[in-house]
């Protein structure tokens, strides 16, 4: 797993070399399906290296969960590829985007469906998993999260891991607060920095009509020595 600054949450190569990338995300807007599109493409061109040929490319597979409105299909899960406009002939296999939005899931709905197949049963399991469904129930639907438990209780066990992902934590913390910080004040001194050009302008302005300096520096808040050199 990495930190936001770096590439994907998850990647892993399947035994045939398909590179799968998997990226779980709470909060966001539309510029995430520019985020994946990015992602998918990095990695679908740093797997060759250099002097290889092109055959050697092998599919990249990114896979999306949100825990928000992302797209406009009706669908929770939706799958793009590489298609031609007209006659929807699919260029190649080598690129799928595919999109998990968990809002758009309802199970009340969906268990009360007929002859859901077991493919779409471990589906639904694994939206509920991400959604933060009690794991003794995920338990009883699918014996695979027992082993997730314990993976689960390895990580957060295994102190060296854990000291870097707090580490990770903190350390995207407050590198967030010291932008957020720059920023304000840098609006601070952009505000103070018009309120003097104001008291100059209105002082410049004040000295051209004859006002007394005295008048002028009262007024302005500016001293004699710099009305003096207007």
């Amino acid at each position: 797993m990495t930190n936001k600054e770096s590439i994907v949450d998850i990647k892993a190569t399947t035994e045939i070399g398909i590179t799968v990338l998997i990226e779980i995300q709470s909060k966001g807007n539309e510029d995430f399906i520019k985020r994946a599109l990015y992602y998918w493409a990095y990695n679908y061109s740093s797997s060759l290296n250099r002097g290889s040929f092109y055959d050697e490319l092998k599919p990249a597979v990114s896979i999306n969960i949100t825990n928000f409105i992302l797209t406009d299909e009706n669908k929770g899960h939706s799958c793009y590829i590489l298609k031609e406009l007209n006659n929807n002939n699919i260029l190649t296999d080598h690129c799928q985007l595919h999109f998990v939005e968990l809002p758009k899931f309802n199970f009340k709905d969906i268990n009360k469906r007929e002859n859901v197949d077991n493919i779409h049963k471990e589906f639904i399991s694994w939206v509920k998993f991400f959604k933060g469904e009690d794991m003794s129930i995920l338990m009883k639907e699918n014996t695979i999260f027992e082993e997730v438990e314990k993976k689960c209780r390895t990580f957060v066990n295994d102190s060296p891991v854990m000291d870097k992902y707090k580490k990770r934590e903190v350390d995207t913390y407050f590198f967030n607060r010291s932008i957020e910080l720059d920023i304000k004040k840098a609006k601070e001194e952009g505000i103070k920095e018009g309120i003097k050009e104001n008291k100059i302008s209105m002082a410049r302005n004040m000295k051209n009509d004859n006002v007394d300096v005295n008048i002028i520096s009262k007024y302005t808040g500016l001293s004699i020595e710099e009305i003096e050199k207007l």
